[in-house]
């Protein structure tokens, strides 16, 4: 199999489970505030993933010039993205937030252009703007409305989650030539989960509310949207680079949408409708390959 098909199944796997995930976000975040939520599903995925390492016999040595990167990625990539996803689910809708982080791949594709010196494109100039417009008709135009319904600061919320996924990405692809993807994602899920732990203290959860529900949820995050999409992840970001890996997170609004009208009853307006369609236009522009002349 080629190397851009083993990471194009590993990427459509894990948006997937990723567009699922706001759903249960949504779900639990009712009862267990973000951070306690946060350093419960991430622990439960260490442990996963410590048992994994030890079956495989795998190798968890890292070279001391790379902590940094791990640190990163563990610190910012993970506690810092899902402080910041999920408070944003929890003060907006499931769907429209996975709408939101639709605008992921195009920061990508300007960010990688930034940091390894490759020229912006006027078609990527073209999409950043088709992706700010769609990103406009989802947050809609009524400050003071946002304002009054906490939408707002919902939608800041998920914005900030988009960018340090990108820097997630960035500090995880330099890693990928001295490192198994195993090793690597034990590490960043470990230093993520310890980090959550001084913001759950100061958090008031409302333990005799977990039923059932909220404990299949946390599992599923844990073990499959943690452990298992990680992993998927970085098996796509170095098949396929961080610009066009990050192109098949558009297809988390989808799956989160459908399975919000589902499961949560939610709506989404005509409006955000027509903006994630430029949002996911904006990322098919800037990352379609021009068709070859033959000669």
């Amino acid at each position: 199999m080629s190397s851009n098909k083993i990471g194009s199944i590993a990427m459509f796997i894990c948006a997937f489970i990723w567009g699922i995930s706001f759903v249960s976000v949504k779900i639990i975040v009712s009862v267990i505030e973000p951070m306690t939520l946060g350093f419960l599903r991430f622990s439960l995925a260490s442990i996963l993933l410590f048992i994994i390492v030890i079956l495989k016999k795998q190798d968890l040595k890292i070279n001391r010039e790379d902590y940094f990167l791990i640190f990163i990625a563990g610190s910012i990539g993970i506690t810092v993205y899902f402080y910041f996803e999920t408070n944003g689910v929890k003060m907006t809708t499931a769907s429209v937030a996975s709408l939101v982080i639709a605008s992921i791949p195009v920061i990508s594709a300007l960010a990688e252009s930034f940091v390894y010196k490759t020229k912006i494109t006027p078609k990527k100039w073209g999409s950043l703007i088709l992706s700010i417009f769609g990103v406009l008709l989802i947050v809609g135009f009524k400050y003071n409305e946002l304002v009054a319904s906490g939408f707002l600061k919902g939608y800041l919320m998920m914005f900030a989650a988009a960018f340090t996924a990108v820097v997630y990405s960035l500090s995880t692809k330099p890693l990928f030539k001295r490192y198994d993807y195993l090793a690597i994602v034990f590490y960043q899920t470990v230093i993520g989960a310890v980090f959550f732990i001084p913001f759950m203290i100061f958090e008031d959860n409302n333990w005799l509310m977990v039923d059932l529900k909220i404990v299949l949820n946390i599992v599923f995050l844990g073990v499959f949207a943690s452990a298992m999409g990680f992993y998927l992840y970085l098996v796509g970001l170095k098949h396929l680079g961080i610009s066009n890996s990050a192109m098949f997170l558009n297809i988390i609004p989808i799956v989160s949408v459908i399975v919000s009208i589902i499961f949560l009853d939610e709506q989404i307006t005509h409006l955000q409708f027509i903006g994630g369609l430029f949002v996911i236009s904006s990322v098919y522009l800037v990352n379609k390959r021009p068709k070859k002349i033959p000669k």
